[in-house]
C-alpha cells in the first residue's frame, strides 16, 4: 500500500518530469505490487460507484419533494394574488384605497397626539393663569385693605408667573401685562398718598404759618412710613416715590417759602415744624430761607427715620430754585460795581454756599448714578459778574422801551444851556443811579485839558423828560463799560446802542398820530432828536466802540420830523392864503374883497399861533425864525401863484390885489426879534457851540448882524429878520407894485434888476392880465423876452 501511494504521489506529482526517472521507478516495481494496487483501485472504484448511486437516488427523491412543495407554493401564491386582486378591486385604486386610507390614519393619529398635547399645555397654561388670576384678587383685596405691602409683594409675584408661564407674544400677556401696569402705578399712588398724609404740609388758615406734620392717625408714624417705603422698595419704585414726594415738597414748602417776603422759624416738637411767612416788606434773607428748608427735611428724617426720602435731584431742583429766586433774579442782583465786588465775601452768599453743601450731604448720590452733580448756586456765584451784566442790559433795554411808550409828554426845561463837561456828566451818571463815576469824569477832564479840544454847548430849550432820562441811561452804561473787563465791556456798549436805537425806532411808530396833530409834540420830539443825537456823538469820545449810528439815527429822525412838520405847516398856510376857488379873480367885488380879507387874517393866525408855540427856550432861536420864515414864504408863495394865474386883471381888480399883497405882507412883521431876556443867552454863546454842529447851532449866532444897526430900532431888527429868513418877502412886496404901475415902469424895474425873483414867463402874464392887447403891449412884451 505505502508502495502504491507514493507511485501515486510520484505519478501526480506537479514537478516531476523526467522520464528516466519514471522508467527507473516502474521497474522498481514489482508485479506484486501492481496486482494489490489494482486490487485497492478496482474497491475504491466500486465504493465510489455506490455512493454516487445512492446520491442519486437521495438527489431525485429531494428534488421530486421539491417540486412538490413547489407547486403546492404556487397553488397558495395563485390564491392569496387572487385575494388580493379582489381586496384591491373592493378597496379601490392607489389613490383611494387601501394605502391611502392607511396613510389617512396614519396622519389623523399624528393629529390627534398633537392636539393632546396642545390640550395639555392649555391645561396647564389654565392652571397657571387660574393661580395668577387668584393672585390679583388677592393683590386687589390687598390694596382695598389698605396693605400695600402685600400688594406689591403679590404683583411680583405676578410678575414673576408671568414670565414663567407659556403666554409670550400672545393676547393675555399684553392684557395682563396693563393690568400688572396699572395695579403698579395704582400702588405707588397710594404709597405717595400715604406718605402725603403721614408727613402732612399745609399752610395754616389762622396765620402765615407753614406747617409740617408728621401724623397719620396710627400710634407710631415712623413704622408706618417704613411699612410704604419698604411697599415701594418691593415696587421696585423708589425713585419714582422719591421724586413725587420731592416734588410735593417744593410745590408745598419749599415754594412759598422762597415767594415769602420775610421767613422766621418758630418753635417745633417731634412731630410739628412750623415757619412763618412774611408777606410784605423787604425780600426774604437768604439765610433765614435756607434754614427754613434744611430744617424742614431734617426734620421729617428725624421724624419719620426715613433717609431714603429725598433723592439726588430733589436736591438739585432746590438748588436751582434757590440759585433762580436767591441769586439769579433782578431784586437780588447787585445793583452797583461796589456790591459786586463785594457779593462773594457777604454773608448771604456764604449762607448759600453752606446750604448748597448741606444740602447735597442729605442727599447722596445712588450707586448707579452720576455721583459728580452740578452744583447750581455754586455756578450761579460764579457766574454773578455776567448776570449782573446781562441784568443791566436787560434793564436798560426795558426802560428805554418804557420811556419811548411814555405818553405822558412830560417837559423838561433847560433852565441854561447845556455845557458838556465833567460836572455834567457826573451829574448824569448819578442821576441814573450808578455810584462810582470816577473813571467816566476823569475821561472827560483829559478830554477837556486837551489843547485841540473844543468845548461843546448844547443850546436851551424844551426837550422831554423822557429823552433826558435816556441820556442818563446811556451815560450810565457808558460808565459801565469804562469799568467793566474787557469781555463784558462790549455788551455795555451794545446795550448803549440798543437804548438808543430802541427809543428812536419806537417813538415815532408808538406816538405817530399824536406828533402829527399837536404841532407841539412835534417840535418836541424834533428838539429830542436833536438833544439824543448831540449827546451820542459826544458818547463817542468816550466810548470809541460805540458806532456812529445812534447819532445818525436821531438826526435823520429829527431832520425828517421838522421836514415834515415844515411842510405839513406851509401846506395849510398855502391853503389858507390861495383861499376859495377863483379868489383872485373880480377881486374888487365886494364878496370876494370880504374873501380876501377873511384869508389875510387867518393865514395871519395861523402864524401867530404857530410862533407862539416854537417861541424859544421851547425851541432855538435858529429853528424858530427858520420855520417861521419858511412858512412865511409859503403864505407869499401860494399868494404870488394865485394872482399870477389870473388872466385878465381890471384896473380896481388891479388895485384890490395890490393892497391884499400889502395885507399879506405885513406878516412878516411876526419875526420880530426877542426879547433881550430870552436872546441873550443865544447870543452870549459866540464860538462856543458843538463842533458837531448839531441842532444848527452854528446858525442861531445870525441873532445879530453887523454893529452898525441899532439893536433897539425894532423896525431895521424886523427888517434884517425878514430879509433873512422870507426868501419870497422881497417878490411879494414887488408884485405889489407892478399890479399898480405902468408897462414902462415894470421894464425899468426888470431892466435894473429889481425883479429877478420873477420869471421872463410870470412877467409877461402879469403884462397881458393888465394891459389890454395892443401893439405896445407886444412890443414890450418882446422886450421882456429880449432881457431873459
Amino acid at each position: 500500500m505505502e508502495a502504491c501511494a507514493r507511485y501515486l504521489a510520484a505519478e501526480t506529482s506537479p514537478t516531476d518530469h523526467d522520464p528516466q526517472q519514471k522508467q527507473q521507478r516502474h521497474t522498481a516495481l514489482t508485479l506484486a505490487t501492481a496486482q494489490q494496487l489494482s486490487a485497492t483501485l478496482e474497491e475504491k472504484l466500486n465504493q465510489r460507484r455506490h455512493n454516487l448511486r445512492n446520491a442519486i437516488n437521495n438527489n431525485r427523491q429531494t428534488y421530486a419533494d421539491a417540486v412538490q412543495q413547489a407547486d403546492n407554493a404556487q397553488t397558495s401564491i395563485s390564491r392569496l394574488l387572487g385575494g388580493v386582486d379582489s381586496l384591491q378591486a373592493l378597496l379601490g385604486d392607489n389613490d383611494s384605497g387601501i394605502h391611502a386610507q392607511l396613510a389617512t390614519a396614519r396622519r389623523n393619529e399624528l393629529l390627534v397626539n398633537e392636539q393632546l398635547q396642545a390640550s395639555s399645555a392649555a391645561l396647564g397654561c389654565l392652571r397657571q393663569l387660574s393661580e395668577l388670576y387668584a393672585d390679583l384678587r388677592s393683590m386687589d383685596a390687598a390694596v382695598r385693605a389698605g396693605d400695600l405691602l402685600t400688594a406689591a409683594h403679590l404683583l411680583g409675584k405676578v410678575q414673576m408667573a408671568m414670565q414663567g408661564a407659556d403666554i409670550q407674544g400672545t393676547k393675555i400677556e399684553e392684557i395682563l401685562g396693563r393690568r400688572t401696569d396699572l395695579a403698579k402705578l395704582d400702588i405707588r399712588d397710594k404709597v405717595v398718598a400715604r406718605l402725603k398724609r403721614a408727613i402732612k404740609i399745609h399752610k395754616e388758615t389762622d396765620s402765615d404759618g407753614l406747617c409740617i406734620a408728621v401724623d397719620d392717625g396710627s400710634k407710631d408714624a415712623k413704622q408706618s412710613v417704613e411699612a410704604t417705603m419698604a411697599a415701594a422698595d418691593e415696587l421696585g419704585a423708589v425713585g419714582q416715590v422719591q421724586s413725587e414726594f420731592g416734588a410735593y415738597f417744593v410745590a408745598s414748602f419749599v415754594h412759598p417759602v422762597l415767594a415769602a417776603a420775610s421767613v422766621s422759624l418758630d418753635s417745633h416738637d417731634k412731630c410739628t415744624y412750623s415757619a412763618t411767612l412774611g408777606r410784605s416788606g423787604q425780600a426774604a434773607d437768604a439765610a433765614s430761607a435756607c434754614d427754613a428748608i434744611v430744617g424742614a427735611m431734617r426734620f421729617i428724617g428725624a421724624a419719620t427715620g426715613q433717609t431714603r426720602l429725598w433723592e439726588r435731584a430733589c436736591a438739585q431742583e432746590i438748588c436751582e430754585l434757590v440759585a433762580k429766586r436767591l441769586v439769579c433774579s433782578g431784586n437780588r442782583l447787585p445793583s452797583s460795581r461796589s456790591e459786586l465786588d463785594a457779593f462773594a465775601a457777604n454773608q448771604s452768599t456764604l449762607a448759600l454756599l453752606s446750604f448748597e453743601d448741606s444740602l447735597f450731604a442729605m442727599c447722596p448720590a445712588d450707586a448707579d448714578s452720576d455721583a459728580v452733580a452740578s452744583q447750581p448756586i455754586r455756578q450761579a456765584v460764579g457766574r454773578i459778574a455776567a448776570l449782573y451784566t446781562e441784568h443791566r442790559c436787560d434793564q436798560a433795554l426795558a426802560h428805554a422801551r418804557a420811556l419811548a411808550e411814555d405818553a405822558g409828554f412830560a417837559v423838561y426845561d433847560m433852565d441854561q444851556h447845556e455845557l458838556w463837561n465833567a460836572d455834567l456828566v457826573h451829574a448824569f451818571v448819578a442821576g441814573s443811579g450808578a455810584q462810582d463815576t470816577d473813571r467816566l469824569s476823569g475821561l472827560i477832564r483829559e478830554l477837556g485839558n486837551d489843547k485841540d479840544s473844543r468845548q461843546t454847548v448844547f443850546p436851551q430849550c424844551t426837550i422831554s423828560r423822557s429823552i433826558h432820562e435816556l441820556v442818563q441811561l446811556a451815560y450810565s452804561l457808558a460808565n459801565e463799560a469804562l469799568l467793566a473787563t474787557s469781555d463784558d465791556a462790549g455788551l455795555w456798549v451794545q446795550a448803549a446802542r440798543n437804548a438808543l436805537d430802541s427809543y428812536c425806532a419806537l417813538f415815532p411808530l408808538l406816538h405817530g398820530p399824536e406828533l402829527h396833530r399837536v404841532p407841539a409834540l412835534g417840535w418836541l420830539f424834533f428838539n429830542d432828536c436833536m438833544y439824543a443825537a448831540h449827546h451820542s456823538a459826544l458818547l463817542k469820545r468816550l466810548v470809541p466802540q460805540l458806532p456812529d449810528s445812534p447819532a445818525l439815527a436821531f438826526l435823520a429822525a429829527g431832520s425828517n420830523q421838522r421836514r415834515l412838520l415844515m411842510q405839513r405847516q406851509a401846506d395849510e398856510l398855502s391853503s389858507q392864503a390861495r383861499g376859495p376857488k377863483d379868489m383872485f379873480y373880480a377881486a374888487a367885488n365886494e364878496q370876494k374883497q370880504q374873501a380876501l380879507e377873511k384869508a389875510a387874517k387867518q393865514t395871519q393866525k395861523t402864524l401867530e399861533h404857530l410862533a407862539r408855540g416854537m417861541r424859544p427856550p421851547s425851541t432855538t432861536p435858529h429853528v424858530y425864525y427858520t420855520t417861521l420864515g419858511n412858512c412865511i414864504d409859503a403864505a407869499f408863495e401860494a399868494t404870488i401863484a394865485g394872482i399870477v394865474d389870473v388872466r385878465d386883471i381890471g384896473v380896481d381888480d388891479s388895485q384890490a390885489l395890490s393892497d391884499h399883497c400889502r395885507r399879506i405882507l405885513s406878516i412878516a412883521a411876526l419875526l420880530l426879534p426877542l426879547d433881550q431876556k430870552v436872546a441873550q443867552p443865544y447870543v452870549s454863546l459866540g464860538g462856543a457851540w458843538s463842533s458837531d454842529g448839531l441842532c444848527g447851532a452854528a446858525a442861531d449866532r445870525l441873532l445879530t448882524d453887523s454893529g452898525d444897526d441899532d439893536e433897539t430900532d425894532d423896525s431895521n431888527a424886523v427888517q434884517r429878520l425878514g430879509d433873512r429868513y422870507c426868501a419870497m418877502k422881497d417878490k411879494l412886496a414887488q408884485l405889489a407894485d407892478i399890479l399898480v404901475i405902468s408897462r414902462a415902469d415894470i421894464l425899468a424895474r426888470r431892466r435894473a434888476g429889481l425883479l429877478a425873483q420873477f420869471s421872463t414867463d410870470e412877467l409877461v402874464r402879469l403884462v397881458r392880465a393888465l394891459f389890454s392887447d395892443t401893439s405896445e403891449r407886444a412890443r414890450d412884451i418882446d422886450a421882456l423876452r429880449a432881457m431873459a
